[in-house]
């Protein structure tokens, strides 16, 4: 499997050949016969056309695996000619993938189905574990950071 970086960088040397790529996809297109999609990875993008006989297509935010011939669109733009894809995660949220807010567990569970119960646990277990310390007396400190400006004009060495 390669990643979208290597096929959008030396794309002519893919050209008429099959690639199998996974990515997250950004955004949808809908034309007469055929829907766009751009699908990104790690700061790359590449376009995929899926004809018509594909019954479902994902939406966006959702994480897929596409295989199929590299070819350039009507317009000259590189394209994957889609003839398998297989669905990886689904994007669960309601909201824009792309404008998750940080801090809100209901976006974590959005984007990452799956970890959501592993992060949950974690924490539980990291109270648990400080409430056992504390009621055997021990005394849990915060090391302060030291550093020039660390905060400003307000900062005062600890």
């Amino acid at each position: 499997m390669l990643t979208i970086r290597e096929v959008s960088a030396d794309f002519s040397s893919f050209l008429g050949k099959e690639v199998r790529v996974r990515g997250r996809i950004s955004s949808v297109r809908r034309m007469k016969k055929s829907i766009f999609v751009d699908l990104i990875w790690a700061g790359s993008k590449i376009q995929c056309r899926f004809g018509a006989g594909f019954s479902q297509i994902p939406a966006c935010g959702d994480l897929l695996e596409v295989f199929g011939r590299c070819v350039r669109a009507s317009r000259g733009e590189p394209t994957i000619d889609v003839s398998e894809v297989s669905i990886i995660s689904q994007w669960k949220g309601e909201t824009d993938y792309k404008n998750i807010p940080g801090g809100n567990t209901s976006s974590l569970q959005a984007f990452l189905p799956g970890s959501y119960e592993r992060v949950y646990f974690s924490q539980v277990l990291r109270n648990h574990l400080r409430n056992f310390l504390v009621s055997r007396g021990y005394l849990e400190v915060q090391t302060p950071i030291l550093g020039k400006n660390y905060n400003g004009g307000r900062s005062f060495p600890v």
